[in-house]
């Protein structure tokens, strides 16, 4: 349930997954099958750069085996704060309520995010007497084209108060493509060989006053729109090719409405406008 202005914007809704799984032991020579389900309501409270995010719920599985039925259930809560645009630093805190005993993990991620490749790092620990074992990860992301990321990651995993599961190292390497047809492109796209392009903002969506663009097009140097009425403009001569841009307020922050065609996710929690010149 979005709401959002040029300043402000609030998030309230549930993060839901379920997984259904088939295992063989190859050890003990037994087969069984499982499944796994979260719930967890969230409330995000931020800005295009700043966000705090708060969520509880109810975690759980089902496993099956050799003729023995289990099942468990955790109750997690916790608290998550970023900030920054290209560059981003968050902070992480969960409780873990099971089995009567609360365990509690922090943890950070640091992550970088341009127009053609994302990094990130991730650490943490769990800060209980029964359960203080560290976790890490860390990757790189490739975009290839405008659909696809070809990325690659390591992780060492701690053992978890639902699964207790051995700590382990596992190394991933895929492809991720987005489904569908690709963002509306920005309108009106310039002539064929390149050319000028004029882009428009409207004064009702751009937080205060002196606004400036930038993006791959000029090394992501913010250049200063003119304000015509209701209008903030700038004209461009751009050669043909595929751009990412953003806008920048007076006192720095970077945004792009939700009203810009073109208009996605950076991944890192903040939002970029893609741009088509032929």
């Amino acid at each position: 349930m979005p709401r959002r202005t040029a300043r402000r914007l609030v998030n309230a809704g549930v993060d839901l997954a379920g997984h259904a799984f088939l295992f063989r032991d190859a050890v003990a020579s037994t087969t069984g099958n499982g499944t796994t389900v979260d719930a967890l309501p969230f409330l995000m409270v931020g800005s295009e750069t700043a966000r705090v995010e708060i969520r509880g719920g109810w975690r759980g599985q089902t496993l099956s085996s050799a003729g023995l039925n289990e099942r468990r259930g955790v109750l997690e809560s916790g608290i998550r704060a970023g900030y920054g645009g290209t560059v981003r630093a968050e902070a992480d805190a969960r409780w873990v309520r099971a089995d009567g005993v609360m365990y509690p993990f922090a943890g950070g991620t640091l992550s970088v995010s341009g127009s053609a490749v994302q990094a990130w790092a991730q650490a943490g620990r769990w800060l209980s007497p029964q359960l203080d074992e560290v976790s890490w990860s860390g990757g790189l992301g490739v975009a290839i084209g405008r659909q696809s990321t070809l990325w690659a990651s390591t992780r060492q995993e701690a053992p978890d108060p639902l699964y207790w599961n051995v700590a382990r190292r596992s190394w991933s390497v895929g492809v991720t493509r987005r489904l569908g047809r690709a963002a509306a492109l920005l309108q009106p796209q310039a002539p064929r060989g390149g050319g000028v392009v004029v882009i428009e903002l409207a004064a009702a969506d751009a937080p205060g006053a002196d606004i400036s663009i930038a993006g791959d097009f000029n090394r992501w140097e913010p250049v200063a729109m003119q304000r015509a009425g209701d209008t903030w403009t700038v004209r461009l001569t751009l050669a043909p090719g595929v751009y990412s841009y953003a806008f920048r307020s007076g006192d720095g922050r970077w945004f792009v409405p939700a009203s810009v065609a073109g208009r996605r996710s950076d991944g890192m929690g903040g939002y970029v406008a893609r741009l088509i010149v032929e």
